[in-house]
């Protein structure tokens, strides 16, 4: 669903004045539910009419059926194997994970396909579940995933929101992003997130990251930041890091 939190991140996208966000891409068809929340928009039902308010003259939804005017294509593989046309690689300028990457069990398959659909210049949004979320989906996703998986492929991290799904996203300052990213010291983001939410961090929340695609460099998968030094070979070296050794 095109939730208040999710509604609120694209609107922060397009606000930070980036250049041509003229088409969009959604992983999932996305039923609308952030009536009135953003400024501007009006009185609209459904999500692509919520796109067209923004300025946005393409849009496209990819799903397993063809509900809300979704194209059928299959997420659990990089879109090079799907039988979709070739002419949608490289093609967005905004590409949307709102709620769905969580329901798809190959990851790696996710983030690719994100990375083949979003042009050079062009935005990821990634909105997902991060705690606690129990059984919602497969997965939950750490902040880690998203600074390993930008360093990686030389993404831009534009912003870090993170807040209830009804909510309007408490972003995270830049300063406080080492705070945010300390691995195994837990104490450290719970204290962070209690002065996010201005109390203990008791609801579902949801991590909004969006990231600017600077290269037209192939997909990469992340390593853990942690294990960076540990890498001997300077193949191996090539392929976790942007712009190889």
């Amino acid at each position: 669903m095109l939730n208040p939190f999710m509604a609120r991140q694209v609107k922060r996208v397009v606000d930070l004045g980036w250049p041509g966000m003229m088409n969009i891409v959604e992983f999932g068809n996305q039923r609308f539910g952030a009536q009135g929340v953003v400024h501007g928009v009006g009185n609209v039902s459904t999500t692509k009419q919520f796109y067209d308010r923004l300025g946005f003259t393409q849009y496209l939804a990819i799903d397993v059926n063809t509900d809300m005017g979704a194209v059928v294509g299959y997420l659990n593989e990089p879109l090079s194997s799907w039988k979709f046309p070739e002419e949608v690689s490289g093609r967005f300028d905004l590409v949307t994970n709102n709620g769905t990457g969580e329901h798809i069990f190959d990851q790696a398959a996710v983030f690719r396909n994100a990375h083949d659909l979003c042009r050079v210049g062009g935005v990821m949004l990634h909105v997902l579940p991060f705690s606690p979320w129990i059984n919602h989906g497969f997965y939950t996703f750490q902040p880690i995933l998203f600074r390993d998986l930008a360093a990686a492929n030389g993404y831009e991290i534009m912003f870090i929101v993170i807040d209830h799904r009804d909510d309007g996203g408490r972003e995270v300052p830049k300063a406080d992003w080492p705070r945010l990213f300390v691995e195994k010291q837990p104490q450290h983001l719970i204290k962070l997130m209690s002065l996010l939410r201005q109390g203990a961090p008791t609801v579902d929340l949801l991590i909004g990251v969006a990231m600017h695609k600077k290269g037209s460099e192939p997909f990469r998968k992340p390593l853990q930041g942690k294990y960076q030094g540990d890498v001997e070979t300077d193949d191996l070296r090539s392929k976790y890091q942007a712009g190889g050794v």
